[in-house]
């Protein structure tokens, strides 16, 4: 659960079937494998960075002109997120790479880019709490310690990176342009929903054998303990880790948005973020 990779590299590795190299890429120009801790490794990091920021950029000065235009540099992000998430599971689940154990798509790390849809177009409380809490707390772990072999001749590369710039970037997005700001009570529903999705999936990795959330008993988690006893460790360690992300903002005073910008639709949760805090 703590930086877990897209379907697409759990698969490749299961071992059950070749990585796709790209065209091009058998000329020996673009590396074949990925090493943490490399020199590809800081550059990835370096230029996710940069394209969050610029991102960041973009929506801020929009929102400086006018609500319409940040708006348009949301929905753009907004559909850059759906064609690549979903292009991500058509093409793990539907070209003959479908595996009940390995495919599904039951990550945290599946599940939160679509949560932070949600949380753009209706900038709902319990959304971004998510969106924040799971986003940054547990996917953002794929940038320290990225569980992924293949360098950028194989699709998985950029299937995995791009995922997870996605994540992070719609977390920034949230809280730097559209005024977003983590509080208690979105810490509270963020550990109730760890539970819940723990207790939803474990039955499944049981029955089927399978890892998802990390939680299966042959697992990469394995580090915490041994199974099942590591499965409660594991969501406490989860839980704590998105904690540590409330502690910077009790020293950030709260800024309430430009009602006369922003969008009806975020004032709601950011009043009641206001009141939380």
């Amino acid at each position: 659960m703590l930086a877990e990779p897209p379907a697409p590299e759990r698969e490749r590795r299961s071992g059950d079937s070749p990585p796709r190299r790209l065209r091009g890429a058998r000329g020996g120009r673009m590396p074949s494998s990925f090493e943490k801790f490399s020199l590809l490794h800081g550059i990835v990091i370096a230029a996710s960075a940069l394209a969050i920021a610029l991102l960041v950029i973009a929506g801020r000065a929009a929102r400086s002109r006018s609500e319409r235009a940040e708006l348009a540099v949301r929905r753009s992000w907004v559909l850059a997120v759906i064609l690549l998430q979903g292009f991500t599971q058509l093409w793990t689940n539907l070209s003959g790479r479908f595996d009940l154990t390995r495919t599904l798509p039951l990550h945290i790390c599946d599940l939160v880019p679509w949560i932070g849809v949600a949380a753009l177009l209706s900038g709902r409380a319990w959304t971004f709490a998510l969106a924040y809490y799971w986003g940054i707390g547990l996917s953002g772990w794929a940038f320290i310690v990225p569980v992924l072999t293949h360098g950028p001749a194989h699709l998985d590369f950029w299937l995995f990176w791009g995922g997870h710039l996605q994540i992070i970037g719609t977390a920034a997005y949230l809280v730097a342009v559209l005024g977003h700001r983590p509080t208690a009570r979105g810490l509270a529903t963020t550990a109730l929903a760890t539970v819940i999705y723990s207790a939803l999936v474990l039955p499944a990795d049981i029955a089927w054998g399978a890892d998802y959330g990390y939680l299966g008993r042959s697992s990469a988690a394995e580090p915490f303990g041994p199974w099942p006893a590591r499965v409660a460790v594991l969501v406490a360690v989860e839980i704590l880790l998105c904690s540590l992300l409330l502690l910077p903002w009790r020293w950030i005073p709260l800024r309430r948005p430009d009602r006369s910008r922003a969008n009806p639709a975020l004032l709601s949760s950011d009043s009641a973020g206001a009141r939380d805090g």
